[in-house]
């Protein structure tokens, strides 16, 4: 899943999109993902580079990991 806000929502309609669902956060970006992640019936893995959105994630039982991590598993994938 990604998030979108402000000018960025104009890149894709809100949908799925080659397997990826994509949201438009009606205002912060940040508090729609804490807000999904808190209502998800799944674990949640969020990748962030901000500290801040990090540690509010994680008050909510969030796993956090670094934009590294992604990196990684997708060159891992042949992505």
């Amino acid at each position: 899943m990604v998030v979108l806000e402000g000018q960025s929502r104009r890149g894709i309609a809100p949908g799925v999109a080659d397997g990826v669902t994509v949201v438009h956060a009606s205002g912060s970006a940040d508090d729609a993902l804490i807000a999904l992640a808190s209502d998800a019936a799944e674990p949640v893995t969020l990748v962030s580079a901000d500290r801040a959105l990090s540690q509010r994630a994680e008050a909510t039982g969030t796993h956090v990991v670094r934009p590294g991590w992604l990196i990684d598993l997708l060159e891992g994938h042949g992505g």
